[in-house]
């Protein structure tokens, strides 16, 4: 009887101490919730920098114009990102003034193991102005433009850690198929696709339906035959721009020649000059070596202005050292450049367009 008694008292205290620690679980618990539904409030003295960045209400740069001298917007943004906490930053991304999110964004991208992706998909909607000085340039720029520029490494205004996972190729994604989205950054992808058949789609919808130039070039890329005629059409909305040219050069279809044409002779009788379009111009010309295209060549040493006719002879070795031809061999006696010249072709041959 007295060992049933030991035995029934050992029960009940265990089973007592397993209801204390089930409730201390669940207190704590409770408690852990509690304190994580909680509003996060933002401390007084990271109020008052964040009033001082909106009153001044300009997104500086470590360094403006020529001064090593670092201004005071940009001490308010590292003083910023040394006092507050992750949770008070990420509320910051959400406040009123475009800098102060800015800003905000800027110093989570400089912390480690911070998934940012969230904020970032909740602001490419964000087409608000935030006016930007870096160096000698100031510039509007939206703040979705300007939270991609910051989360993807390469740019300049944040950068992640580099064992950082980006996702560079879902915001691609995201940027093309959304069509809510309107950023430059969206428009800049177009000129860097790579011509992959997943975005073909997309790319000739954007092409057809946004009136963006550099969809142009996106389309043409593709080398589809069943596009020309919608792409004349593209270059005729374009004015038979700069990346109407650039879009043939990738795409020399025999039909897009005439236009070629047209635009050199228009260019050679035109007193406005434009430098990035003749560039272009004759590198896409040189896709169509014939004799009609070495008496376009020609034509150049013709040019009674001799500024223009530095420039443009430039232009013309540089298309003839990028898509050299049999039928061009004539031209290079003629193409005596002096020494400078010879170094702008070289440092011009890998130029991005």
């Amino acid at each position: 009887m007295t060992n049933f008694k030991l035995l029934n008292s050992i029960v009940m205290k265990t089973f007592c101490l397993i209801l204390i620690c089930l409730f201390a679980g669940l207190l704590v618990e409770a408690q852990g919730s509690s304190v994580q539904n909680e509003p996060v409030i933002i401390r007084p003295k990271v109020m008052k920098l964040v009033r001082e960045i909106a009153k001044e209400n300009i997104l500086n740069g470590a360094y403006i114009d020529l001064s090593k001298k670092r201004n005071k917007q940009f001490k308010r943004y590292k003083r910023l990102n040394k006092i507050s906490t992750n949770a008070e930053l990420v509320i910051l991304t959400d406040n009123e003034n475009p800098v102060v999110r800015s800003y905000a964004f800027w110093a989570l991208s400089n912390r480690p193991k911070l998934d940012l992706l969230p904020i970032l998909q909740k602001h490419l909607y964000d087409t608000t102005k935030c006016k930007t000085h870096l160096g000698c340039f100031i510039y509007e720029e939206t703040v979705g433009d300007l939270y991609i520029e910051t989360y993807i490494p390469e740019f300049v205004y944040g950068k992640l850690t580099p064992k950082a996972d980006y996702k560079k190729e879902f915001i691609d994604s995201v940027l093309l198929n959304d069509k809510s989205i309107i950023l430059k950054t969206k428009y800049d992808l177009l000129l860097k696709i790579k011509p992959e058949p997943k975005y073909y789609s997309r790319v000739k919808e954007i092409a057809t339906t946004e009136n963006s130039p550099e969809s142009i070039l996106a389309l043409a890329r593709y080398q589809n035959p069943d596009d020309v005629e919608i792409l004349k059409e593209l270059f005729k909305k374009n004015n038979f721009g700069y990346y109407s040219i650039y879009a043939i050069r990738e795409f020399p279809d025999t039909r897009f020649y005439p236009i070629l044409v047209r635009a050199f002779v228009d260019g050679l009788a035109n007193k406005d000059f434009d430098y990035q379009k003749w560039r272009i111009l004759f590198q896409a010309l040189a896709k169509y070596p014939s004799n009609e295209t070495l008496k376009l060549f020609n034509d150049v040493f013709l040019i009674q202005n001799k500024d223009r006719l530095e420039t443009l002879t430039i232009f013309l070795k540089i298309s003839l050292n990028k898509y050299p031809n049999q039928i061009f061999e004539s031209l290079k006696d003629k193409l005596k450049l002096e020494p400078y010249q010879i170094s702008q072709v070289s440092e011009q041959m890998n130029f991005e367009e």
